[in-house]
């Protein structure tokens, strides 16, 4: 960003969350219904959350968002492991020219483990290949991602995007904005970010689905629920995206 040019006034991290992501599907499509995201909005994530951020940067409509993770969720059920699931997923999904239309807009993190550790803060691909490399790290936890602990990208081997960040950012990128939404699917993770700067399960005003624990939803984040449960998923993010646009005096726009 120049000099002189000021920041956005929002930006929106999406934090990780395992196959629980279909819940930003429903809160970023509905975000960006409503005005809130544009093209020039700032967006950012790690894990799940990098997988949100990157389908909105390259302009994925929500149905294409939706049918993607669907085939991914079969696949990972049918036995295929969610690095080759997910990577073919945004072979198909992502245009060849995602890296361009990304540009500096995304902001992706994942954990470079070797040559040397280091925090990896990616804004800028050389192509598609280099992109989806960088999602696939951002979403690399141990042995839950991939047989692999670590996964190739850039030369070296990475981890997933929690590790390259403070603990109270879980995994949400600071963004050239002048404020930062954080969305994080997990209910009871304490977060670096006021009440109204997140949008979260938990509490009165973003409850879980009626007569659904804690502890069950915590289970969805690592089984593929089937495409009923999926869709409940889209469903509860929708709502809790309309329920902060309401906070904050803002209206869900429905296209007619």
């Amino acid at each position: 960003m120049s000099p002189l040019q000021a920041p956005a006034p929002v930006g929106v991290a999406f934090s990780p969350a395992g196959l629980l992501f279909p819940y930003y599907i429903g809160v970023a499509y509905s975000l960006q219904a409503a005005g809130l995201i544009t093209p020039s909005t700032p967006i950012g994530g790690s894990s799940a959350g990098s997988i949100a951020a990157t389908a909105l940067a390259c302009g994925i409509p929500k149905a294409g968002a939706r049918a993607a993770l669907i085939e991914l969720c079969d696949e990972y059920r049918s036995g295929i492991s969610l690095n080759q699931a997910l990577r073919r997923q945004l072979a198909e999904l992502l245009p060849n020219d995602c890296a361009e239309i990304a540009g500096r807009r995304l902001t992706l993190c994942y954990q470079q483990v070797l040559p040397w550790p280091r925090s990896c803060i990616v804004s800028e691909w050389s192509d598609k290949q280099d992109l989806i490399d960088t999602v696939a790290a951002s979403c690399n936890w141990p042995f839950f991602y991939s047989a692999w602990p670590l996964v190739k990208v850039r030369g070296g081997l990475g981890l997933d995007g929690f590790f390259a960040l403070p603990r109270g950012r879980f995994g949400c990128p600071d963004l050239p904005a002048a404020r930062t939404l954080a969305v994080c699917a997990l209910p009871r993770i304490s977060l670096d970010f006021s009440a109204a700067d997140t949008i979260q399960p938990g509490g009165p005003q973003y409850g879980l689905p009626a007569g659904t624990s804690d502890a069950e939803w915590f289970a969805w984040a690592t089984s593929a629920a089937p495409e009923e449960q999926l869709d409940m998923m889209i469903e509860l993010g929708e709502r809790h995206a309309d329920a902060w646009l309401q906070a904050e005096g803002l209206t869900l726009v429905i296209p007619t």
